[in-house]
């Protein structure tokens, strides 16, 4: 998914560092040192954590609001929120006139925009409740933990909203907030909320995937002009070229090649019309040392993706169709 704007690295920066807190208990002999220490802990992940749902949320809602050509592809609750809260119901007001304009065209990104920020700004209990409830506000996904395998068979989301009820306690000075708490629990919670976050932003972006796909335009690789772009090459070798060697191919070739920049094939590099660069992954298609999506769609933001559930082909299965079928 390197397409996709990953979370979780800085959050796993962050509770790293936290970890590295804990390590330093073992050089401390004061208890309530330590107890400080814990506490800290304790709050600081929890925080790293809502804050990590919150800059999932965020970037997702970006990613959607760039990517997909038509609204009516939100989820339908999504849909119907964010119309409630900007059409008014008297067809006579001025409000119902500007509601309905505010929603048309491009309006909708700044409409759905809105309504996740808000969103964001009334969540702040991470527990796996909240964390269910905002990722199915926002993009229609009903259980954002279903089918979450731990590593360790004892971890579960019972332990995440145990995590949470702690970092009450502890805001709240209850005098029980520490009892049971040592460094292994709060390490084990970190792994813990590692493991989630692993976990959410797979079903997350692959949600958001089913989302801007929608309505995306679509290419094949199976085109004759992309076979007779990659066959010059491969006859030719790998020098740079003009934009004047795909007006010589075809009239397809030269008003089509910059398609083959698309990252799922990635097999030119344009640099200006005058120099024009075969990929390294355009030589290894040729040698047949890689495989490539046979179809792939191409977002509103020109970001490409592969088509759901193509095949993946080689320039041998490429070039038998032409050699068999040359027209």
């Amino acid at each position: 998914m390197d397409n996709f704007p990953g979370v979780k690295s800085s959050f796993f920066v962050n509770l790293l560092d936290v970890i590295k807190l804990l390590e330093m208990t073992t050089k401390i002999e004061d208890g309530k040192t330590i107890s400080v220490v814990y506490k800290s802990s304790v709050v600081i992940s929890v925080a790293y954590w809502e804050k990590y749902i919150e800059d999932l949320l965020s970037r997702g809602c970006d990613f959607v609001a760039e990517g997909l050509r038509n609204p009516l592809y939100l989820p339908k609750e999504t849909r119907k929120t964010i119309v409630e809260s900007i059409v008014k119901h008297d067809p006579n007001s001025i409000d119902y006139i500007n509601g309905i304009w505010d929603f048309s065209g491009e309006g909708w990104t700044k409409q759905y925009k809105n309504y996740v920020d808000k969103v964001i700004r009334g969540f702040n209990t991470a527990d796996s409740k909240n964390v269910k409830e905002v990722f199915s506000k926002v993009f229609g996904i009903q259980d954002v933990f279903q089918n979450w395998t731990p590593i360790d068979p004892s971890m579960s989301t019972a332990l995440l909203d145990q995590l949470l009820s702690k970092r009450h306690q502890i805001a709240h000075g209850s005098s029980e907030a520490m009892k049971g708490v040592d460094s292994r629990l709060i390490i084990s919670s970190i792994h813990l909320l590692m493991e989630l976050a692993e976990h959410c932003e797979k079903v997350v972006w692959s949600q958001i995937v089913l989302i801007v796909k929608n309505r995306a335009s679509g290419y094949g690789l199976r085109s004759k002009y992309i076979y007779d772009i990659i066959t010059y090459f491969k006859t030719n070798g790998g020098n740079p070229v003009s934009n004047k060697v795909f007006q010589r191919i075809s009239q397809t070739a030269n008003s089509n090649y910059k398609k083959l920049t698309y990252a799922p094939w990635g097999l030119l590099e344009i640099e200006s019309p005058a120099e024009i660069k075969p990929t390294d992954t355009l030589q290894k298609f040729i040698k047949g040392e890689v495989v490539l999506p046979e179809y792939i769609v191409v977002l509103k933001n020109q970001v490409a993706l592969p088509k759901s559930n193509t095949r993946y082909i080689s320039f041998q299965e490429l070039e038998n169709q032409f050699i068999n079928s040359p027209s």
